[in-house]
């Protein structure tokens, strides 16, 4: 016999069962609601940070991917509750790194050659613009100050931020853990 969710406490809790079902407006919801809150703004915080040696560095250009970190509503399936973390489609590539042709992140995401399509200076272009950054030359336009952008991002590379694998990590799982523990432990006190 399968047993799914909390069947096996059987009625004889009354509405203590109810609450440790992971369903809207019950306490191991707000436990878990709680939780995301304060781990999407681990994350944010973390695309915050200065990257490199310039304090005004930071990964979000146009703070869209910062924007879209969150979740989709909590699905229960019998015994488990399905969390689904959700990012701009490129967040992996920000989290993780991209290597470049000359220097190694360890990323599983590579720039395997020089060239590069027009969107990619296209989305270089924008970013430029968006960061008010400036030809350090006069006479260069920003498509040739993109074009240069561009090379040198595929030959270094885009340096791993980890803001997801710290937001998300085997240690706020364990907190969730923990915290579920209160949570029941305090319904039926």
């Amino acid at each position: 016999m399968a047993v799914k969710d909390f069947d096996w406490l059987g009625n004889s809790f009354g509405t203590a069962t109810d609450n440790l079902r992971a369903k809207a407006g019950t306490k191991v919801e707000e436990t878990i609601k709680e939780w995301l809150i304060e781990r999407r703004e681990v994350a944010r915080e973390k695309l915050d940070e200065p990257k490199g040696s310039n304090p005004s560095r930071d990964s979000n250009a146009t703070g869209a991917l910062r924007a879209s970190v969150g979740w989709k509503p909590l699905v229960t399936n019998g015994e488990e509750v399905l969390l689904e973390i959700i990012a701009e489609d490129y967040w992996d590539r920000i989290n993780s790194g991209v290597n470049g042709t000359k220097k190694s992140f360890g990323s599983k995401y590579s720039f395997s050659q020089l060239d590069f399509n027009n969107s990619f200076q296209r989305d270089i272009s924008t970013w430029i613009r968006d960061r008010g950054i400036q030809p350090r030359e006069p006479q260069m336009s920003y498509e040739q100050l993109s074009y240069v952008i561009s090379r040198a991002v595929i030959r270094n590379g885009v340096m791993p931020v980890h803001f997801m694998d710290e937001a998300f990590s085997e240690e706020a799982i364990k907190d969730l853990a923990d915290r579920l523990g209160k949570t029941v432990k305090r319904i039926f006190e």
